[in-house]
């Protein structure tokens, strides 16, 4: 049997595989309060905030990412971004290893970055020459190691084993559809059902950010079975939002409302048409503007940047065919 370090690298694998979020260094993290839920305005506020510190990052103005995700550290979006985690790379590279050192003794740094990782981040180079790097790593651990009390572990593991076997099955089946294959895929998802009834949402707490992201792995890549998708989805809407990659579920939302027919929520689901051409499949909002502010709130960009990002990141690929078949009409 793999033992957990194995099992976790397989998870960190599948997940950058199938698209999901993997990178422990980019998602939630706790605080001693959760900040109350913003409202509309709040929420673009710090989605503006989240995407200035993002481009501010790629054009290497480390300063400037600094102060913008560093806005974020005690929002509700800025806890689902890691913001502490993040501000602190920022500062780091802009030459400031003392601010950025204070920063990952925050309490919420090690729920969702995998502390062995922050040892090995090329970003924090001038951090861990620090005299107090020594100590504030050994806090880090300590840390983690609470965190890890708290959770449900095997579940985390079986989660993570069930990953790689529906990842291992759908890769089998796209080239045969043998009855004995989809015996096994329809048992695989079977047990994720009745996980989810018995369990609820095994959010990060539970299962920690490698566990949450297998089981979003799976449920992202199903054929069929509208019942656990909207389960699933049930359950995430009821969680905190703390629980799970708010890019996570707002894909998931759209992936599901899709299959069922329906329009896309905050439209990010594209066919890739040709080659450089993608083609957003048809959402609720009535207008471009209505669903840039929706995505906003989300810390997602423009409708029309995120399409030139995924042509930039697909130049000159041929389309592979879409990943699931969904039952809404194709249009602009």
């Amino acid at each position: 049997m793999k033992n957990s370090k194995t099992l976790l690298a397989i998870a960190l694998t599948l997940a950058l595989a199938t698209g999901c979020k993997a990178d422990p260094a980019v998602a939630a993290s706790e605080a001693a309060a959760t900040p109350a839920t913003p409202n509309a305005t709040e929420a673009q506020a710090q989605g503006a905030a989240l995407l200035k510190a993002r481009a501010a990052f790629d054009n290497k103005d480390y300063l400037a990412c600094a102060e913008a995700m560093g806005s974020l550290i005690d929002t509700p979006l800025g806890l689902q971004h890691n913001a502490a985690y993040t501000t602190a790379r920022c500062l780091a590279l802009a030459g400031q290893a003392e601010k950025a050192l204070e920063l990952l003794k925050r309490p919420e740094v090690p729920r969702l970055t995998i502390v062995s990782t922050i040892n090995s981040d090329t970003a924090l180079e001038n951090v861990r020459t620090l005299p107090g790097w020594a100590d504030t790593y050994k806090q880090l651990q300590a840390r983690e190691q609470e965190l890890e009390s708290k959770m449900d572990l095997a579940l985390r593991d079986e989660i993570i084993k069930r990953a790689t076997l529906d990842f291992e099955l759908r890769q089998k089946l796209a080239s045969e559809k043998t009855e004995e294959l989809q015996k096994q895929y329809q048992e695989n998802l079977d047990w994720v059902a009745q996980m989810l009834t018995e369990k609820g949402w095994p959010g990060i707490s539970l299962v920690g950010p490698v566990g949450n992201s297998a089981l979003l792995s799976i449920l992202m890549g199903i054929t069929g079975r509208a019942d656990l998708r909207h389960q699933a989805l049930a359950l995430m809407e009821k969680a905190d939002p703390q629980e799970f990659d708010p890019e996570d579920f707002v894909q998931f939302t759209d992936i599901t409302l899709l299959s069922d027919g329906k329009k896309q929520r905050f439209g990010t689901v594209f066919a890739h048409t040709d080659i450089d051409k993608f083609e957003m499949h048809p959402v609720e909002s009535e207008s471009t503007e209505a669903l840039d502010q929706l995505r906003l709130q989300y810390g997602l960009p423009p409708v029309e940047e995120y399409k030139q990002l995924l042509i930039q990141r697909n130049a000159g690929a041929k389309p592979q065919g879409p990943s699931i078949e969904f039952n809404a009409e194709h249009s602009l």
